[in-house]
Protein backbone atom coordinates (compact mmCIF):
# COMPACT_ATOMS: atom_id res chain seq x y z
CA UNK A 1 0.00 0.00 0.00
CA UNK A 2 2.84 2.37 0.73
CA UNK A 3 3.10 5.85 2.09
CA UNK A 4 0.76 7.54 -0.39
CA UNK A 5 -2.07 5.11 0.30
CA UNK A 6 -1.68 5.32 4.08
CA UNK A 7 -1.43 9.10 3.91
CA UNK A 8 -4.68 9.35 1.96
CA UNK A 9 -6.44 6.78 4.14
CA UNK A 10 -5.52 8.23 7.53
CA UNK A 11 -5.14 11.89 6.55
CA UNK A 12 -1.60 12.59 7.73
CA UNK A 13 0.87 14.63 5.73
CA UNK A 14 4.68 14.74 5.71
CA UNK A 15 5.96 17.10 3.03
CA UNK A 16 9.42 15.54 2.70
CA UNK A 17 7.92 12.07 2.19
CA UNK A 18 5.50 13.49 -0.39
CA UNK A 19 8.44 15.09 -2.23
CA UNK A 20 10.41 11.83 -2.24
CA UNK A 21 7.38 9.89 -3.54
CA UNK A 22 6.74 12.39 -6.33
CA UNK A 23 10.41 12.32 -7.39
CA UNK A 24 10.47 8.51 -7.42
CA UNK A 25 7.20 8.19 -9.33
CA UNK A 26 8.09 10.84 -11.89
CA UNK A 27 11.57 9.46 -12.59
CA UNK A 28 10.34 5.88 -13.10
CA UNK A 29 9.45 6.43 -16.76
CA UNK A 30 12.77 8.11 -17.53
CA UNK A 31 14.84 5.31 -16.01
CA UNK A 32 12.77 2.55 -17.62
CA UNK A 33 13.26 4.21 -21.03
CA UNK A 34 17.03 4.45 -20.55
CA UNK A 35 17.21 0.79 -19.49
CA UNK A 36 15.11 -0.28 -22.49
CA UNK A 37 17.44 1.57 -24.87
CA UNK A 38 20.51 -0.03 -23.31
CA UNK A 39 19.24 -3.60 -22.91
CA UNK A 40 17.38 -4.29 -26.18
CA UNK A 41 19.69 -4.75 -29.16
CA UNK A 42 17.51 -3.20 -31.95
CA UNK A 43 16.93 -0.02 -29.95
CA UNK A 44 20.61 0.18 -29.03
CA UNK A 45 21.69 -0.16 -32.67
CA UNK A 46 19.20 2.47 -33.82
CA UNK A 47 20.42 4.95 -31.21
CA UNK A 48 24.00 4.31 -32.30
CA UNK A 49 23.06 4.98 -35.92
CA UNK A 50 21.23 8.20 -35.04
CA UNK A 51 24.10 9.65 -33.05
CA UNK A 52 27.14 9.36 -35.28
CA UNK A 53 30.01 8.81 -32.92
CA UNK A 54 33.69 9.04 -33.57
CA UNK A 55 36.31 6.38 -32.96
CA UNK A 56 39.75 7.39 -31.83
CA UNK A 57 42.52 5.18 -33.17
CA UNK A 58 45.90 5.57 -31.49
CA UNK A 59 48.82 4.89 -33.81
CA UNK A 60 52.30 5.27 -32.30
CA UNK A 61 51.45 8.33 -30.27
CA UNK A 62 49.35 10.06 -32.92
CA UNK A 63 45.59 10.19 -32.74
CA UNK A 64 43.57 9.65 -35.89
CA UNK A 65 39.87 10.45 -35.87
CA UNK A 66 37.53 8.55 -38.16
CA UNK A 67 33.78 8.90 -38.45
CA UNK A 68 31.79 5.74 -37.99
CA UNK A 69 29.62 5.18 -41.06
CA UNK A 70 26.76 3.03 -39.82
CA UNK A 71 23.89 2.50 -42.22
CA UNK A 72 20.43 1.26 -41.39
CA UNK A 73 19.07 -1.28 -43.86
Amino acid sequence: MGYLGLSALFGFHYQYLNNICVILLSSHGFFSTIVMLIVHHPYREYIRSVFKYQILVWDRGRSITANNLNTVT
